[in-house]
This record gives C-alpha cells, sequence and structure tokens, in this order.
C-alpha cells in the first residue's frame, strides 16, 4: 500500500461523518440530487413510465448515487491494493462514476422507448376493440372500461387512467384530454 493519502482519506471520511452530529447523509444526498437537476429529462421520463412523484425521482438518483458510490469505493480498494498510482485511480473513478450515471439514465431512456413501443403495437387492437364495442350500442366510457377489464399492457393500464378519474368525478373528455398529454 504505496498510497498513504488514499488509505488516510478512506479513514477521515467515515470518522467525520461519526463525529459529526449534524451531519445527515440523507439531507446531504437530498441536497445534491437537487443541485445537480434535471439536464436529462429524467422527470418526465419517470412520468411517461408513471413514475411521476418527487419522490419517485429522488429515488432514481438515489439509486444512480449508490451504484456510482459503490462501484467507485472498489475501484478505491482495488486500486489500494493493486498499489496503483492517485492519478490512474483518479482517472479510472472519473470514468467509472460517470458511466454507471450514464447507463443508469440509458437504461431509463430505453424502458421509455420500450414503453413507447409497445403502446404503438397495442393501439390498433384497441382501437378496434373500441370501434366494435361502440358500433354495438355501448358508449365510449363502457367500451373502455370493458377493454380495462379484460385487457394487458401500457395502454391499457393507460385506459384504466382514464377510468379511474372519470369515476373520481373528472369530466370524460378531460380524462382523455389528460391521456393523450401522458401519451404526447
Amino acid at each position: 500500500m504505496n498510497n498513504p493519502l488514499i488509505v488516510t482519506l478512506l479513514f477521515l471520511i467515515p470518522a467525520f461523518l461519526i463525529l459529526n452530529e449534524d451531519f445527515s447523509l440523507e439531507r446531504a444526498s437530498i441536497k445534491s440530487i437537487h443541485r445537480v437537476g434535471d439536464r436529462t429529462s429524467v422527470r418526465a421520463k419517470l412520468a411517461e413510465l408513471g413514475y411521476s412523484t418527487e419522490s419517485d425521482y429522488e429515488n432514481f438518483r438515489y439509486k444512480q448515487l449508490i451504484v456510482s458510490s459503490g462501484l467507485s469505493f472498489s475501484i478505491i480498494l482495488f486500486g489500494i491494493f493493486k498499489d496503483s498510482s492517485l492519478a490512474t485511480i483518479l482517472s479510472i473513478l472519473l470514468i467509472a462514476f460517470s458511466g454507471s450515471i450514464l447507463l443508469l439514465e440509458r437504461n431509463l431512456t430505453q424502458r421509455v422507448k420500450a414503453y413507447r413501443v409497445g403502446i404503438e403495437e397495442e393501439f390498433p387492437a384497441i382501437v378496434e376493440m373500441l370501434t366494435l364495442s361502440i358500433s354495438a350500442g355501448e358508449s365510449p366510457l363502457s367500451a373502455i372500461q370493458r377493454i380495462t377489464n379484460r385487457g394487458s399492457g401500457a395502454l391499457v393500464m393507460q385506459l384504466s387512467r382514464v377510468v379511474d378519474e372519470v369515476s373520481s368525478g373528472a369530466p370524460f373528455e378531460e380524462a382523455l384530454d389528460a391521456l393523450g398529454r401522458r401519451l404526447h
């Protein structure tokens, strides 16, 4: 272990956290999450998948922070035991930390794309069922209810939100407008 600076830091950081009674890891991480902001439209992507609350956004960012921190800690330990130089450890840390964050955001983007593809694939069948039900004399709302009771998939879940909103007292037109905004 030829890296006394890294070893010292590894012991000083936890000691600081233990000795500082006012320090809250949760508060510090929330401040960090809000300081970073949402430059990559994570909130919009999460909302499209049905995770629209602030805690959903914070949980996603926590996940990024935990994965990146765990990976960073592993790299530091590996670098110490392999007697790597400080510059090597820091460069690998930078690449791994940013790479893990980008991979998690890329995974979210892929989930959104798959969700959209699922909706597009379901759309013709849903329209056909709606057309048949309405032409048989059902109201549009009861046709949507029938589809949500028997179907499955992303579009069916969105249609069930329409039924729930109307059941909660929202006008049918407003619930459909909200559906259109969610699916843009």
